[in-house]
This record gives C-alpha cells, sequence and structure tokens, in this order.
C-alpha cells in the first residue's frame, strides 16, 4: 500500500540523509511524499514528516529557499488540522499518537530554531494566529 511505500521511503530518505547521500535522500523523501500524498493528500499530516525531512536536505545542500517553503509547509499542515479540529469541535487531536504528538513537537520546534538562528530567512514564520 502507499502507507508502507511512504514510511518505506522516508525512513531510507533519513538513512541516506545520516549518510551525508543527499541526493538520494531527496529522491526517497520525494517518493515518499508522493506515496502518503497519493494515500492520505497532500496536505495531511501524514504527510507533514516528508516536508521536514525534505526541507532538513535542502537545508543541508544550501538551498535555503527551497528548505524554508518545506518547513512552512509543515507548519501548514499542522496548523489546518489543528484549525480543523478546533472549528469541528471534535476530538481530532485526541486521536493522535503519541508517536505523532512527540513528532509534531520535535519538527514544530526545530523549524521555529531554524528560523529563529536565520533571522527568518528569505520567509518569515508563518503566524499561527
Amino acid at each position: 500500500s502507499n502507507k508502507i511505500k511512504s514510511q518505506l521511503f522516508r525512513a531510507l530518505g533519513r538513512l541516506h540523509f545520516c549518510k551525508h547521500n543527499n541526493p538520494m535522500a531527496l529522491r526517497q523523501l520525494a517518493e515518499d511524499i508522493y506515496c502518503a500524498s497519493q494515500e492520505f493528500g497532500p496536505d495531511n499530516i501524514h504527510v507533514a514528516g516528508g516536508y521536514y525531512f525534505l526541507g532538513l536536505v535542502f537545508e543541508a545542500c544550501h538551498r535555503s529557499d527551497i528548505a524554508d517553503a518545506m518547513h512552512q509547509k509543515t507548519v501548514e499542515v499542522w496548523k489546518m488540522f489543528l484549525q480543523q479540529a478546533v472549528e469541528e469541535g471534535k476530538q481530532q487531536a485526541t486521536c493522535l499518537t503519541t508517536a505523532q504528538v512527540a513528532e509534531a513537537q520535535q519538527h514544530l520546534s526545530e523549524t521555529l530554531r531554524l528560523w529563529q538562528a536565520t533571522g527568518g530567512g528569505d520567509t518569515a514564520a508563518p503566524k499561527i494566529a
């Protein structure tokens, strides 16, 4: 299934990133995003991790413009998820696993740290209002 393929491609992308094989990491993470988007839609929290890790690889490749866009997409996906949960009055956020909460916290905290360290990059940190 696309869900399993996404998980495999993300793991391979992270592995290649750790091994400093950025071209292969980019390819694997792009496949992750494609498969996760096919399964859940491109603006789903299951895809957000792929955007986040793709941003890290682009940052390592000194492509801060693309990295900023990927990190901004990560924030936007989580923002939409949480806004929808509040607007619909659902307990959607309580359906998150402990791992998903930890992943979101790590990705969003690291994204904020990167934006602060770079003075906001080419784009300002999105408003979370």
